[in-house]
């Protein structure tokens, strides 16, 4: 999965380099609202076995920071 989210965002930064700096930015929050929600998702579910902490911060950061750029 990470895979993939890595060639399309790199497919997108391709595309929209030549657009400008906020393009540039919105492809990125776009990744890493994507790639946040992943462990957000992950660690939620595990929550009940003890919960990785470490992983479901992380995860909310990642997603809090990509909306930041996606404002």
């Amino acid at each position: 999965m990470n895979v993939v989210l890595i060639g399309l965002t790199t497919i997108g930064l391709t595309v929209d380099a030549g657009s400008g700096v906020p393009a540039v930015l919105r492809v990125r929050g776009v990744w890493a609202v994507t790639a946040g929600l992943v462990p957000l998702v992950v660690g939620a579910n595990r929550r009940r076995l003890g919960g990785p902490w470490a992983m479901i911060a992380s995860g909310a950061i990642y997603t809090l920071a990509g909306a930041s750029f996606l404002a």
